[in-house]
């Protein structure tokens, strides 16, 4: 009968013993992950899904939980999930007026669990504006050259983890001979020798069974470098992306994914003495960018 997944692990827990209050042996219990097995052997077994699809299954529930980003919303606030507010921290939510045509970004946080006045509220329009000039600005041809001359460094630096991964694995067989030729080169008689050089093998094994693991993970999880043929067809959009952004065939959706893809988050931030707004925009890479605007458009 096929399995959910085609692995076998060997030792993975279902509990962290550091969480366990005494007394209370249900508590501490979490997910298993396989990286913390004793032994794990990928594609092992037939199953119903391949261990590729269960891990993108996976990212996207853990991207779908509420304290995250959460699911792409089919409504026109194009930053729902990304603003984060400067006075509290806490996640900002986009609420819509006016049977739905009239968005604004609330922290409503406090007030949803403690009765507090929310923190701050601004209309969504001129943020999704804002945002809007510099996503487009980040995928200008000159922009997106840098970021394609950087990602083709990166798939330098893969190859050469790459190729010390290959380094070890090589290694790991060696020490896998070598303790197998000391096992078969003992005498029968010598049976303390025989059972010390055999312990030896195993561990020799064990090991390379352990590399291998980890070798089959690290390939699953970096991220795959676009094609030749990908990256014209990128550079070709680049010239149409204005257009194509503002198109009515493109939906919101779109919109949104587009930018969550080159942002991780908005920190934003009302000054009411002052009459100005404020975020800042941290990048997938690290990168931040800050703006001020005329507070009248607040919400």
């Amino acid at each position: 009968m096929p399995r959910r997944l085609p692995d076998y692990a060997y030792g993975v827990r279902a509990s962290d013993r550091r969480r366990q209050k005494p007394g209370r042996p249900g508590t501490g219990r979490r997910p298993p992950r396989a990286d913390e097995a004793e032994v794990f052997l990928p594609d092992r077994a037939p199953a119903y899904i391949t261990r590729e699809q269960f891990e993108h299954n996976q990212a996207q529930l853990r991207a779908n939980r509420s304290d995250r980003l959460g699911p792409v919303r089919a409504g026109s606030a194009l930053l729902s999930g990304l603003l984060v507010c400067g006075q509290c921290g806490l996640r900002m939510t986009a609420i819509y007026n006016n049977d739905g045509h009239a968005a604004r970004y609330a922290c409503t946080g406090q007030n949803s669990s403690y009765g507090e006045a929310f923190c701050q509220a601004l209309k969504a329009a001129p943020v999704d504006a804002q945002v809007t000039s510099l996503i487009l600005l980040a995928l200008e041809p000159a922009a997106l050259e840098a970021s394609l001359a950087l990602a083709a460094d990166l798939q330098a630096e893969r190859a050469a983890l790459e190729q010390q991964w290959r380094q070890r694995l090589e290694r790991a067989q060696y020490q896998v001979d070598q303790a197998r030729r000391r096992y078969a080169s003992t005498e029968p008689e010598n049976r303390l020798v025989a059972r010390t050089l055999e312990r030896d093998w195993e561990a020799a094994l064990a090991e390379q069974v352990r590399l291998t693991a980890d070798h089959e993970r690290f390939r699953r999880e970096r991220p795959q470098s676009p094609s030749p043929a990908e990256l014209a067809a990128i550079r070709q959009l680049t010239t149409d992306l204005p257009a194509l952004w503002r198109a009515p065939t493109t939906t919101n959706q779109e919109r949104q994914t587009i930018c969550r893809l080159l942002l991780e988050r908005l920190l934003v931030t009302v000054v009411m003495a002052a009459s100005r707004s404020g975020w800042n925009a941290i990048g997938m890479a690290g990168t931040r960018r800050s703006t001020r605007w005329s507070a009248r458009s607040r919400g």
